[in-house]
């Protein structure tokens, strides 16, 4: 692999352990070997422990002396801590939609959301509807124009696409199930209802993954 250009080396660093640990090319529970990255990203070890550390900022890696870094490992408790933040930050941005007259464009948005997430249940592909489900998610942030909240949520980002993507793993797609409780949220905005979009955001956001440690 070609050497990275100096002025740019961390950032470079992080965009490719980032990318690997999202294709799960470093797999869940995986140590990240510095000295092995060095050799084959033709860096030193200094810019390949700031981008760790960037990562471990993310959530995506967990840093312990004598141990070294490791891609996390989802616990029900991180899971269900997880699921609580995103619903009630979608519960704020739908709040600001509402006040600011904006329920139309953001139900606009959520229809040909799942319009595009039904084409993509075709193909039974489980990247592709894992995008398909934070792009629901999204279109409140893109609803709102909001950029604090959505610079809150692009936080957590990485880690939701993570958590969803290994959900479908472990228990199959639901790819019916997923798209009902996203037209649910979809009609209850339509029709104006906050308290029915609260419902349908906590009633999507209620999972439980079995097989996952405490």
């Amino acid at each position: 692999m070609d050497g990275f250009k100096k002025k740019t080396i961390k950032d470079q660093v992080y965009h490719y352990i980032r990318a690997k640990i999202l294709s799960q090319e470093f797999p869940f529970g995986s140590r990240i070997n510095i000295d092995t990255l060095s050799c084959l990203l033709h860096v030193s070890n200094s810019p390949i422990r700031e981008a760790l550390i960037m990562l471990e900022n993310d959530g995506l890696l967990t840093i312990q002396p004598n141990v070294g870094a490791k891609v996390i490992q989802f616990t029900e408790q991180s899971y269900q801590e997880l699921n609580t933040a995103i619903c009630g930050l979608l519960a704020c941005t739908y709040d600001i939609c509402r006040r600011q007259d904006l329920t139309a464009n953001l139900s606009d948005k959520l229809r040909e959301c799942i319009l595009l997430q039904r084409a993509c249940a075709a193909k039974n592909d489980c990247t592709c509807l894992t995008e398909r489900a934070m792009a629901f998610d999204r279109c409140f942030f893109e609803a709102a124009d909001n950029r604090y909240l959505s610079a809150v949520y692009a936080n957590m980002e990485s880690l939701l696409y993570l958590q969803i993507l290994d959900n479908y793993r472990r228990h199959g797609l639901e790819i019916d199930q997923t798209i009902r409780e996203h037209e649910a949220i979809a009609q209850a905005v339509r029709a104006r209802d906050r308290a029915a979009v609260y419902a349908a955001l906590e009633k999507h956001y209620d999972k439980h993954v079995q097989g996952l440690p405490d």
